[in-house]
C-alpha cells in the first residue's frame, strides 16, 4: 500500500472520544449504583478516565509544541487498521454509554461490559503506540495501556468476586 502519513492528532481525538464515553459509561454506573462498594468502584474508574482525557491532551501539546512531531510515515493499511480499530469502540458516544449502562441487568452485567470496554482500550493503545515514533509521545501511551491493563485486572477480580458469591 502507499506510504501515508500518521496524524497524530487525530489518533490522539480517537483516544479523548473513547475515554469520554468510558467516562460516561462509569458515571451511569456510579449513578445507578445500589451499594456504597459499586458507587466507589465505579467512581474509581471515571476519575481515571478523565485523568486519561488530561493524559492524552498532554501528549497532544506536548507533540504540537516539537515542530514536525505531528505527522509519522505509515501505510494506507495501517491507518485505516487504526481507524476501523477504533470505529468497533463498545461505545460510539458519551449518550450511547450512558444508554448502554442503563440496560444491564445487575453488577455483573455491568462489569463485564466495563472489562470488554477495557479490553478494547487496550488493545487500541498497543496498536496507537506502535505507530508513533517520537520516543515520549510512545512511552506515554504505553503508560496509558499498562493503566488500562490494570482496569481490566482488577475489573476481572471483582467479576471473580462477585461470582463466586453467587455459587
Amino acid at each position: 500500500m502507499a506510504d501515508k502519513k500518521l496524524n497524530l492528532k487525530e489518533i490522539i481525538e480517537m483516544a479523548i472520544q473513547i475515554e469520554t464515553a468510558g467516562a460516561a459509561f462509569y458515571r451511569r454506573l456510579r449513578e445507578l449504583a445500589r451499594s456504597e462498594g459499586t458507587k466507589e468502584l465505579f467512581g474509581n474508574l471515571e476519575k481515571a478516565e478523565h485523568q486519561h482525557i488530561k493524559d492524552f491532551e498532554a501528549v497532544l501539546a506536548r507533540a504540537s509544541s516539537r515542530p514536525g512531531r505531528l505527522e509519522y510515515a505509515s501505510t494506507e493499511e495501517d491507518l485505516l487498521y487504526l481507524r476501523a480499530f477504533a470505529s468497533r469502540r463498545i461505545f460510539t458516544s458519551p449518550e450511547d454509554a450512558a444508554r448502554k449502562a442503563e440496560n444491564l441487568a445487575d453488577v455483573l452485567e455491568a462489569i463485564n461490559m466495563a472489562l470488554d470496554f477495557e479490553l478494547s482500550s487496550v488493545g487500541f493503545y498497543r496498536e496507537m503506540g506502535g505507530m508513533i515514533e517520537d520516543p515520549e509521545d510512545r512511552a506515554s501511551v504505553q503508560e496509558l495501556e499498562k493503566q488500562e491493563k490494570g482496569h481490566a485486572a482488577y475489573l476481572y477480580r471483582m467479576r471473580e468476586k462477585i461470582s463466586g458469591k453467587k455459587q
